[in-house]
């Protein structure tokens, strides 16, 4: 298992609690089939993100996360959820989205924080900590390609 190395500022940040959580609502949990060995991310209000790392970053999310493309341009990638939500990736040269100056920690909707993480931890994505269980609600941060703190996230039904 990976083990992330201290990151004094994100530890007292994770301390005060400045990390965000977005609720999402569940969904059923999607069929199951094709063969392919990856994750099914359900879903998050929005997202828009610059990075310096526009190529590793597409494909951190396109081939690791199985988000679906939907827009592939010079600089902007979108792409599709399984709920329908659309995620804005944006290159540093990227005018339009200049104001966006750092990457927000928003959660991502799984159906299985444990067989996620083992999947991205396949991929050399590092998480930070180990995964946070809390009545039905399981998490966990990690640190995408370019440095993002995300989160991974999940809810039991009883």
């Amino acid at each position: 298992m990976a083990r992330r190395k201290s990151n004094r500022r994100v530890d007292d940040e994770l301390q005060r609690g400045v990390v965000v959580r977005l609720k999402t609502r569940v969904l059923d949990p999607p069929e199951r089939g094709g063969g392919r060995n990856h994750m099914r991310v359900r879903g998050l209000s929005w997202l828009g993100l610059r990075t310096p790392q526009f190529n590793e970053m597409v494909a951190f999310f396109r081939d690791v996360m199985g988000m679906k493309p939907i827009r592939d341009e010079p600089g902007i990638a979108v792409f599709l959820m399984t709920d329908g939500t659309n995620m804005e990736l944006y290159e540093l040269d990227e005018e339009f989205h200049e104001f966006f100056t750092t990457g927000p920690v928003v959660a991502f909707q799984v159906d299985d924080v444990d067989a996620s993480r083992a999947t991205m931890e396949a991929a050399g994505i590092e998480f930070i900590g180990p995964v946070q269980r809390k009545g039905k609600t399981i998490w966990n941060h990690f640190r995408a390609p370019d440095g993002t703190v995300f989160e991974i996230l999940s809810t039991i039904d009883s």
